[in-house]
């Protein structure tokens, strides 16, 4: 989506609101359980905004972030808002299973309102599932992780190097996905 051009101009410099848009339709990609090791970046912030909450064109955050985790053995990287706390990986929310409950990075840590985490958070679980803030420090709490996207859900095995339990993130993934084909609630 972008702006249309007009007499004045295009971009910033235009009069007009009026949006062009372009749609491209991909197959979409096999989704699989393979688990990831994840890292937390060192370079990459995101910071709460009015426009935090949505996905825009604002990407530098998540493709220095890209960037950094090529250059390490991470297959992806959880971003730290200026506060400590966890907002989101590069391309996913976040989920971690601390003290007996599902737990997302809330709002207010400048993560994306992604569809997906908006879906499991609508749905009702065997186990609480909640947004709230997770301090990067507080991490080894949890024993389970998964990566959330509107492609589905991947389960984490690492955490730097703390093993987490991917068999029980890909337990609760294979409901979330059923759930999802059935599109109904409980």
């Amino acid at each position: 989506v972008w702006r249309k051009s007009s007499e004045i101009g295009a971009g910033y410099y235009n009069d007009t609101d009026i949006a062009e848009t372009l749609l491209t339709i991909r197959p979409k990609p096999t989704t699989d359980n393979n688990p990831l090791r994840l890292g937390i970046s060192e370079e990459s912030i995101v910071s709460k905004s009015p426009w935090s909450a949505a996905k825009t064109m604002n990407s530098l955050p998540y493709i220095m972030a890209a960037r950094e985790c090529r250059r390490c053995v991470a297959d992806d990287l959880l971003i730290l808002n200026p506060a400590g706390e966890v907002a989101e990986a590069i391309s996913s929310n976040v989920f971690a299973f601390i003290n007996g409950e599902w737990i997302t990075p809330e709002l207010g840590s400048g993560c994306v309102n992604g569809v997906m985490r908006q879906f499991i958070l609508e749905q009702s679980w065997d186990y609480p599932c909640r947004p709230a803030s997770i301090q990067a420090d507080s991490l080894h709490l949890a024993s389970a992780m998964f990566l959330s996207s509107s492609t589905g859900c991947k389960p984490v095995s690492l955490l730097n190097d703390v093993e987490m339990d991917a068999d029980f993130a890909i337990q609760f993934i294979n409901r979330i996905h059923g759930r999802v084909c059935e599109n109904k609630k409980p």
